[in-house]
């Protein structure tokens, strides 16, 4: 048993496509999630996703489907710190994204959102996206 398994952080493109059946990614990101449960069951992995975007996703899911998530709370020094990020990051969200990955020291962030392949942490799933 390790005592700090690595996290995964779940950003909401991989929420979305996990909890909506008619998503075209459903299929890869089940694959990956049910991956993550298992690595999560015998504690060799964390799961998290931020507040912003575990809130969206409806509360009877946040206790059954995504119950192994914790949440990281976005507090007002993390937006700060996105308002800071370079002019090519203008979308809140995912300067929010990075500021909370590099602050809570996750190993990889599970997402469909390309923009994170030009950055270094590892994506799952493990698919090449066009950027």
């Amino acid at each position: 048993m390790k005592l700090n398994p690595p996290t995964v952080l779940l950003h909401h493109t991989f929420l979305a496509a996990v909890s909506e059946p008619d998503h075209p990614q459903h299929d890869a990101a089940i694959s990956t999630y049910l991956m993550l449960v298992d690595e999560f069951e015998t504690n060799s992995r964390l799961l998290a996703a931020t507040s912003d975007d575990i809130e969206g996703i409806p509360a009877e899911l946040r206790r059954s489907l995504f119950a192994p998530v914790s949440t990281l709370h976005v507090a007002a020094q993390h937006r700060s710190a996105a308002r800071a990020m370079p002019e090519h990051i203008a979308d809140a969200n995912f300067a929010t994204t990075l500021v909370m990955a590099h602050r809570e020291r996750v190993a990889a962030i599970a997402t469909f959102d390309p923009r994170f392949h030009r950055f270094d942490i590892d994506v799952l799933p493990a698919v090449q996206l066009s950027i």
